[in-house]
């Protein structure tokens, strides 16, 4: 079998931050990006992402397929011998918001458990 025969042709990319889709369910979803892929025996051929899929990526999957694949063929093979990724880590995208409450001086009708010390402390100064 030559390497061609069996590379693969097609890539479907997931962003699964859900860690959800495998091979069972992934017809279901719908994939975030799909390459048509050109066999390469030298490693010299790049497919660009489209980044705004990927952004907070913290989960890909990667489903590499041929146009000959029969799922009922158990002799269908596709084999890959590299995988190359790169990119650059920018950060996070922006600062979350953050819901807060400040209180310039506490009002003990806001806090039961104060409220409560204060009517012991004042029950007990009374005696």
């Amino acid at each position: 079998m030559n390497d061609e025969d069996s590379a693969p042709s097609k890539l479907m990319l997931w962003n699964d931050p859900a860690d959800k889709i495998d091979f069972d369910n992934h017809e279901d979803h719908k994939c975030s990006q799909e390459i048509e892929l050109a066999f390469d025996n030298e490693c010299r051929l790049h497919w660009k992402t489209a980044q705004h899929k990927f952004n907070d990526l913290t989960v890909l999957k990667m489903l590499f397929q041929r146009e000959d694949y029969d799922e009922d063929d158990d002799d269908t093979e596709v084999r890959i011998c590299y995988i190359g990724l790169k990119g650059n880590y920018k950060g996070p995208k922006s600062r979350r918001a953050v819901h807060t409450i400040y209180e310039a001086a506490s009002n003990p009708n806001d806090h039961e458990l104060s409220a409560k010390a204060n009517q012991m402390n004042n029950s007990s100064i009374g005696k």
